[in-house]
């Protein structure tokens, strides 16, 4: 669920920023995942297995952007998760 999260926040700081790659001048920022709206777990991901990511965002505001996302284990959607982020600063 966690990687889900951490992928809408990378998603989003790339599309306030008109980018599609992290920079070596890139710093944390100061943000909040406030909210987990909605999780969804369909099957087991075992040590091991090989787990893809897929993140979209839903909405971008100046202060919040929702992100939606799914992690696969080959073909099988195993983990659907809905995030809220509020941005600090």
């Amino acid at each position: 669920m966690e990687i889900i999260g951490q992928m809408g926040i990378c998603l989003s700081y790339l599309l306030k920023h008109q980018r599609t790659a992290i920079e070596d001048t890139d710093r944390p920022l100061d943000l909040r995942l406030i909210k987990v709206r909605e999780v969804t777990f369909l099957g087991p991901v075992n040590p091991g297995d090989r787990l893809t990511v897929v993140a979209k965002s839903l909405e971008e505001g100046d202060l919040t952007s929702m992100s939606i996302g799914q992690g696969l284990c080959g073909d099988d959607v195993k983990i659907l998760g809905l995030f809220e982020t509020y941005w600090m600063g």
